[in-house]
């Protein structure tokens, strides 16, 4: 027959009689004592068969595979896959890949002495993972096998490393059957602590198999003489300047470049209405920020108080803008100025005295800002509407509008009736159930409207008016009388203290602070004039970087402007989390790609700031206590932040050394003092040489 076609895959259970078929287009094995056991598959079908096979596959049952006249049993590991299910119109594709050995330590001696005490010493177990790479790229593979181990490994080790570990037997070629992937599967047998790739690399440097780039002696490296920092700087001072100039290019050099007219045309205007001209540096920053808006829709001005933040923000603007004004059909542009409230009236003198053709006015109400648009149609001037961050967002507050029914175990839409059902995911397969009251919790795009009617279920609050749904700040709206069972999902203690009261007084009412029967200015903008605003300045930015209805605010605003300067003093407030709001609001797709969600901070903190996670411990006396030992206390974020590591310097938290052979293993390993850093979503310490702890 065809050696193209598909690979039969047969399931038969003897207790149901019931029989599955299923149809593979790649299958990876592992042949050890003449059994064959499935390491990864993907195969295809009706989506029920797809399901049905997928979980005998999971479950540790063995399929019968098929392929031209031969006739193969493969065994499956019970419950030692990760698989994914997709669907694709009528038919389904399922993928299973087997899970690498985790991590895992077993205590030496016996466990029911019952003298022995608490913190019995833990042995770290040999595990075995999957590495699967293009056929024959050598390269792919090798970066794999980093992946997988902690012992450092560079380029110039990787031949040498292979052929060792395959002449030991430690990475042995796994069976790939497929009928369109090129590639090859490989299982990695570590020891504990990744003892034979490092006795690998330690024999290899004594005998001189591979060697360390700089470290031969004999051989020059470019240090000789060099004992100090003075000694360095005085050797490789020009050359590491030399680098620094290519690698950070200002968008502007007032050293070897000329101003744009646009910009001393502003100048001289300054010079004119205030009697005064712009300092040298403003005018260098004022052209670096417009030719940044030129190339990207966000430019930030980070200076200290009092060099003049504001002059240089509406100088580039309408730098920009005059630059433009003459291809624009209207020949004139609409830009909002957003502020504290005690500097809106010094922004409106300011950018009165620095920009020709341009009027500005303080707006305080919906009212107000219709009827300064309808000035800035009917006249021929540019037009700058100035309001503080305060009324930007002072507005009414919406609650789920659903109600509880009590037989249909779910919420009813306010409008159809119908229950709400919302989505969930298993094992990537797709289900519709009745949402639960944490499916409100906070209002987003899968809870906006109602499937059935397309009404929506939230609307806005009344003040003075008895609600069965309660808010806590900074967690969500709860459902009144089912407050307990939000207990275990939080261990913030204000919150518990909030939930414990609104269980025990289920039907008490409480107002709802902030709610109040207004409209936010930020809102309506955002709806009624999108495609209007031409650009947006905003002062004082870090005042936005918080979880806050004023930061909201900033990001309705940032996303109906085509053009934004930022402007502040202090940009971080010295905590990661002091930045993580503001990025989501200025570059939430950077943000995405970088995997930190927007419900989870501590992912961002973990990785980009210093966190403390303080562990108690204690000895295990004749009478033990209900809490276990070495029990993790909740996490603290400290002061201070992490950088990127640079070329040739190494990750580090507290110090930045040189480091241009070793710089790619010390990202990899991050070692603080005797302990390792977990490079998973934790950011925890961990006692094992391993990239990440078992948590993760």
């Amino acid at each position: 027959m065809s050696e193209s076609r598909l690979i039969e895959l047969s399931y038969f259970d003897p207790k149901s009689s019931v029989r599955l078929t299923a149809y593979a287009d790649t299958v990876v094995l592992e042949n050890t004592e003449g059994d064959s056991t499935i390491v990864a598959i993907r195969f295809g079908g009706y989506p029920e068969m797809v399901r049905a096979m997928s979980d005998a596959i999971y479950g540790g049952g063995a399929v019968e595979a098929v392929r031209n006249d031969t006739k193969r049993l493969l065994k499956s590991r019970p419950r030692g896959y990760r698989r994914q299910l997709n669907h694709d119109g009528v038919y389904a594709a399922a993928t299973l890949m087997a899970d690498d050995d985790a991590l895992t330590a077993e205590p030496q001696g016996d466990e029911e002495d019952d003298e022995a005490e608490a913190g019995t010493q833990q042995e770290i177990q040999p595990r075995r993972c999957y590495l699967f790479c293009p056929a024959g790229d050598q390269n792919r593979l090798f970066e794999e096998l980093d992946h997988k181990t902690a012992a450092p490994l560079i380029p110039e080790f990787r031949d040498y490393v292979l052929r060792e570990l395959t002449a030991k037997g430690d990475l042995c070629q796994l069976e790939v059957l497929s009928l369109r992937e090129k590639l090859d599967a490989f299982v990695l047998s570590l020891k504990p602590e990744d003892a034979n790739v490092v006795e690998i690399l330690e024999g290899g440097l004594k005998s001189g198999g591979i060697a360390i780039p700089g470290a031969v002696s004999g051989q020059p490296d470019g240090f000789n003489g060099v004992e100090n920092v003075t000694g360095y700087l005085n050797t490789f001072g020009t050359t590491v300047a030399q680098r620094i100039r290519e690698q950070f290019k200002p968008l502007f050099d007032p050293a070897t470049e000329p101003l744009s007219e646009e910009v001393l045309a502003i100048n001289d205007y300054v010079q004119a209405k205030a009697g005064y001209s712009l300092y040298d540096a403003q005018l260098a920053v004022a052209e670096a920020t417009k030719r940044q808006l030129g190339r990207k829709k966000t430019a930030l001005i980070v200076a200290e108080c009092g060099s003049g933040k504001t002059k240089i923000g509406a100088t580039a603007l309408g730098a920009l803008q005059g630059m433009h004004a003459a291809l624009s059909p209207r020949g004139k542009t609409f830009n909002l100025v957003m502020a504290p409230s005690h500097v809106t009236k010094k922004w409106v003198r300011e950018i009165g005295e620095t920009l020709p053709n341009t009027f500005a006015m303080v707006v305080r109400s919906i009212t107000d800002f219709d009827r300064l648009y309808r000035a800035y149609e009917a006249g021929d001037k540019n037009v700058y509407a100035v309001f503080s961050k305060e009324k930007a967002r002072d507005g009414y507050m919406r609650y789920p509008a659903v109600s509880y029914d009590r037989m249909a175990k779910g919420f009813r839409c306010p409008d159809c009736g119908e229950v709400v059902r919302m989505t969930i995911s298993d094992d990537g397969t797709k289900y519709e159930v009745n949402a639960d009251q944490f499916y409100f919790q906070k209002e987003h795009r899968g809870n906006h409207t109602c499937k059935s009617c397309g009404s929506q279920l939230w609307s806005a609050i009344n003040p003075g008016r008895q609600l069965k749904w309660a808010k806590i700040t900074d967690y969500g709206w709860v459902y009144r009388e089912m407050a307990a069972q939000h207990k275990n999902r939080t261990k913030n203690e204000r919150i518990l203290s909030r939930l414990e009261e609104i269980a025990s007084h289920p039907d008490g009412y409480e107002p709802v602070q902030g709610a109040c029967r207004r409209y936010a200015l930020s809102t309506f903008i955002k709806k009624k004039y999108r495609g209007r605003i031409d650009a947006m300045l905003c002062d004082e930015l870090h005042e936005y970087n918080n979880a806050s209805g004023q930061g909201d605010a900033m990001g309705e605003l940032y996303g109906v402007s085509r053009l934004f300067v930022g402007m502040t003093a202090t940009l971080i407030n010295g905590y990661s989390s002091g930045i993580f709001h503001l990025l989501y609001r200025l570059t939430p797709s950077l943000m995405q790609k970088d995997n930190k969600p927007h419900r989870k901070p501590a992912w961002f903190d973990a990785e980009y700031g210093v966190v403390e996670t303080p562990m108690r411990s204690w000895t295990l006396t004749t009478t033990p206590t209900a809490a276990p030992p070495n029990a993790r206390l909740e996490a603290k974020s400290c002061p201070g932040y992490r950088r990127w590591c640079t070329p040739g310097s190494c990750w580090s938290t507290r110090r930045s050394s040189p480091c241009p052979t070793w710089g790619r293993i010390c990202r990899t390993m991050r070692r603080s003092r005797f302990r390792w850093i977990c490079r998973g979503r934790c950011g925890t310490a961990t006692n094992t040489p391993s990239r990440f702890c078992r948590r993760c």
